[in-house]
């Protein structure tokens, strides 16, 4: 059996092992690449093969300040009421 990974976009989102080739059984403009099994989906299809992708970095977001919130409320209410009244 052999591992065929499905490209969209340069991104590996899909992984499927099978003895066919993909191009007669799925339809032509899908893109498939034979991987081998340590590929995932996620990862990263170069010219020269597969990377997984890099790292993300959380960002820390600061702490919402209550006051903004409360004038955001308020204004979708009133964008809500007016949407309401037609």
């Amino acid at each position: 059996m052999k591992c065929f990974a499905r490209i969209e976009a340069g991104t590996v989102v899909e992984m499927m092992t099978t003895q066919a080739e993909p191009s007669k059984i799925f339809h032509p403009l899908l893109h498939w690449i034979e991987a081998d099994d340590t590929v995932e989906i996620g990862w990263l299809a170069t010219e020269t093969g597969f990377e997984p992708p890099l790292p993300t970095v959380a960002v820390p977001q600061p702490e919402p300040d209550l006051s903004q919130l409360q004038v955001d409320l308020n204004a979708l209410i009133a964008k809500f009421a007016a949407f309401k009244a037609g």
